[in-house]
């Protein structure tokens, strides 16, 4: 009975964290603590194998297959959209609590199992755990992306080293005969000591900057040249929005920025030119997530979003909204996507974000809001910086002059320039633009236009579909402006 509680609390803090805070909810041990606590359970099952002898065989079959069957589903249809821990957890958590408890000997699963081939898997399983992650991030590190085969080869390798220390390393510390008890927490207890002193040493010295050239060092900050605010400033729903994520002068207008990650970079390229130029900023921002609320959208951000709307237009101090996403992924930009399936979405997502999108500026505009659609932010089809870094490590300083000269570039890619004099919504004077303007250079996210072009909708006059895909509703802009209340712009970064 109490390690059915603890697993019912547990599971109720999964299903809450799942909305409010799904990355600390994903590491904490709090809302992942029911999973293990199945197995503990079944474990003081004392009369399993009693239940088990007085049932026929073909149940016991079918519910150990029903186990095996969840967790290659859960396998097959999850993605980076699913929560986890939450309920979907339940399939993969209740398929493997299926197999061990009906999984007899005899039956279909027991033997699929059973075979040499998965045994052999399951022996090295953990020490291939321990092996892939430094194996994949040095090879990327020095060769950069690799295709399809390359992670074939990765895996093959991976294995390969896997059984080598386990056959070297994990079975002899096992076998009590050779390794007694005393020696393998000794053994442990000693290198676990030396990893948190080698930790803790490099640490302490800032990963040891020294060891790297000029060229290393710039490539290595240009990896890690993203907004400080990445996991933070949303991700989670607050208590309140007052006074949350607010940077700047307090005393001037304030600027709210709703969207996903990239608007979080937008935000904190804001953020540092707040306060001398007069302003504040205030972020509203999940990464992954749409700034629009759909229906359909089950995850916390959806409410998030729902309650910054009205805490923004409540707050008379936030005269500028301005909104900015990743389009490409929940509009679908097919081929320009460069290796990121995002699309083509169906035409009725597409539509359903217009519509939510032209919902959300009309009630922004009703309220008072400048509001500026930011389009999307052009992409690379490879991550610049680590393969400069790769190229640097393979053929040393033949390309330094070239990295180096990359590298310290990396501040030109697109980002928000802080205004000298914001537009204010009412202001007698010419609002000027909030971003740099570039004119586009090839159409972005065709597939999306194309989709929302054939979405049905009553008048085609009122909804545009620009060539980077996001919907604007040009009538209900044009109104905005002839009303002199404030300006809705769309922007090419």
């Amino acid at each position: 009975m109490i390690l059915a509680a603890l697993a019912l609390a547990s599971f109720g803090w999964a299903l809450h964290g799942t909305g409010v805070a799904p990355d600390s909810n994903f590491f904490m041990p709090l809302g992942r603590g029911w999973e293990l606590l199945a197995g503990a359970m079944l474990a003081c099952w004392g009369g399993a194998a009693e239940w088990r002898s007085r049932r026929p065989a073909w149940l016991l079959d079918a519910l150990s297959m029903a186990g095996l069957v969840a967790i290659l589903a859960a396998y097959l249809l999850w993605d980076d959209t699913t929560p986890n821990p939450g309920l979907p957890t339940l399939l993969p958590v209740l398929g493997a609590c299926a197999i061990i408890a009906f999984a007899a000997p005899g039956t279909l699963a027991y033997r699929l199992l059973t075979l040499r081939a998965m045994v052999g898997v399951g022996l090295v399983s953990y020490s291939a755990y321990l092996w892939h992650q430094p194996l994949f991030v040095f090879t990327r590190l020095l060769v950069g992306d690799l295709p399809g085969w390359g992670w074939g080869a990765m895996i093959a390798a991976t294995l390969l080293i896997a059984w080598a220390s386990w056959a070297v390393i994990e079975a002899p510390f096992r076998d009590r005969a050779r390794i007694g008890r005393g020696a393998v927490f000794g053994f442990g207890g000693a290198g676990l000591a030396a990893m948190i002193a080698a930790g803790m040493a490099v640490h302490l010295q800032g990963g040891l900057p020294g060891r790297l050239d000029e060229t290393r060092l710039l490539l290595a900050s240009a990896q890690t040249d993203v907004s400080p605010y990445r996991d933070s400033c949303g991700n989670s729903l607050p208590e309140s929005f007052d006074g949350y994520c607010v940077f700047g002068e307090t005393a001037g207008p304030t600027v709210a920025f709703i969207g996903d990650s990239h608007g979080k970079e937008l935000f904190w390229r804001a953020s540092e030119r707040a306060g001398e130029e007069g302003f504040a900023v205030q972020a509203f921002l999940w990464n992954a997530c749409l700034p629009v609320a759909l229906p359909e959208d089950a995850r916390g951000c959806a409410e998030f979003v729902v309650q910054a709307r009205e805490h923004i237009i409540a707050s008379p101090e936030i005269e500028i909204v301005v909104i900015s996403a990743n389009w490409s992924r929940y509009l679908g930009c097919g081929d320009l996507c460069y290796g990121e399936d995002y699309g083509p979405m169906p035409a009725a997502r597409v539509a359903a974000i217009g519509t939510a999108l032209r919902r959300e500026i009309a009630a922004y505009a009703a309220a008072g809001k400048s509001v500026l659609l930011v389009s999307q932010i052009p992409t690379m089809p490879w991550d610049i910086p680590r393969h400069l870094n790769a190229r640097a490590l393979r053929d040393g300083d033949r390309h330094g002059r070239a990295a180096r000269g990359a590298a310290r570039g990396r501040g030109a890619a697109p980002a928000p320039r802080a205004l000298r004099r914001w537009p204010l919504p009412g202001a007698a004077r010419r609002p000027a633009a909030l971003f740099r303007r570039q004119p586009p250079q090839r159409p972005w996210c065709r597939g999306a236009a194309e989709h929302a072009d054939a979405a049905p909708r009553r008048d085609d006059r009122r909804v545009g579909a620009d060539v980077d895909g996001s919907l604007i509703d040009r009538s209900a802009t044009s109104e905005y402006r002839q009303r002199g209340a404030a300006r809705t712009s769309h922007t090419a970064n």
